[in-house]
C-alpha cells in the first residue's frame, strides 16, 4: 500500500512539474530582435500611438497592445522592460522590434540584430480578451483616436474568401500583389493597413481567408498586372522597413 501511494505521489509530482513547465514556456519566446530605424520616429504605430524613439516600446506580431515584456540580450545578459504598441517585425526569425532607447538599454545598436529571450510580465487582459473572441461574434468597436488621425473602422465583419479595403468595402486584386503581414484579428489587420497607408502605401488590401479552421486577415500592398511591377514595389517596401513577398491572385 505504501509503495502504491509513493508511486502515485511521484506521478502526481511529475504531472504538476510537466504542466508548470509548459505554462512557463508559453510565457517565454526566443528568437531575433531588431530595432526601429530613426526615420520611423514620429510615425503612427498600429495601436494609433506615435512611435517615440526615446520611449521603451516595441512591436510584436500577436501580443495585445499594452502588454509588458522583458527582453534579454542572450549575448550579454542585459535586459529591458518594454510595452507593446505596434505590429511587427514581419521578417522570418525575428520576434520583436525594439525602440531605439530599448535597443540601447540592452547594448544591441552596433550589432543591429541579436538573439533575445522575451518574457511576458503583464498582458493587457482587456485587449487579449477581445482578440480571442470569434470574429463573427465580435465586430471591432469604434476606437477613439487622436484628432489628426483619419482612421475609420468598418462595422461589418469580414467574410472568408473576400478581399476588403481598410474601410470595409469589397475590392478585387489584379494578377499580383505583395503580402506583407497576416493577423488572426480583424482590428489588428485594419490598424496595420492604416499604418501602411500613413507610410505612403495607400493601395493596400485585407484578404480574409480560412486556413484549416483558422480565420486569417492577410495584408497585401498593390494590385499589379505584371510581376515586375510588383517586384519594384516590394523593393520600395523593403527600403521603408517592411518585408514581404509577391503573391499571385
Amino acid at each position: 500500500m505504501n509503495k502504491a501511494i509513493a508511486r502515485l505521489s511521484t506521478s502526481l509530482l511529475f504531472i504538476s512539474i510537466f504542466f508548470l513547465s509548459n505554462e512557463l514556456e508559453a510565457q517565454t519566446y526566443r528568437g531575433e530582435a531588431s530595432f526601429y530605424a530613426n526615420k520611423f520616429h514620429g510615425r503612427t504605430t498600429a495601436s494609433g500611438e506615435k512611435y517615440d524613439k526615446n520611449k521603451l516600446t516595441a512591436a510584436h506580431r500577436k501580443l495585445p497592445f499594452g502588454t509588458k515584456v522583458k527582453v534579454t540580450n542572450d549575448f550579454n545578459g542585459k535586459s529591458v522592460i518594454v510595452i507593446i504598441n505596434d505590429r511587427g517585425p514581419f521578417v522570418r526569425g525575428r520576434i520583436i522590434d525594439l525602440s531605439l532607447r530599448a535597443a540601447k538599454e540592452i547594448d544591441m545598436v552596433d550589432a543591429g540584430i541579436v538573439k533575445v529571450t522575451v518574457e511576458i510580465l503583464e498582458e493587457n487582459a482587456n485587449e487579449s480578451h477581445q482578440a480571442n473572441q470569434p470574429a463573427d461574434n465580435n465586430p471591432p468597436p469604434p476606437v477613439k483616436l487622436p484628432e489628426n488621425n483619419t482612421r475609420s473602422y468598418p462595422s461589418n465583419t469580414f467574410k472568408a474568401g473576400k478581399i476588403y479595403s481598410r474601410w470595409g468595402t469589397e475590392r478585387q486584386i489584379d494578377a499580383f500583389s505583395i503580402q506583407v503581414a497576416s493577423f488572426e484579428t480583424q482590428k489588428f489587420a485594419i490598424d496595420y493597413a492604416f499604418k501602411l497607408a500613413e507610410d505612403g502605401f495607400e493601395k493596400n488590401f485585407i484578404h480574409c481567408t480560412n486556413d484549416s479552421g483558422t480565420k486569417l486577415y492577410r495584408i497585401s500592398v498593390g494590385s499589379f498586372h505584371h510581376q515586375e511591377d510588383a517586384e519594384k514595389t516590394l523593393r520600395k517596401l523593403k527600403r521603408n522597413g517592411y518585408d514581404g513577398f509577391v503573391k499571385s491572385f
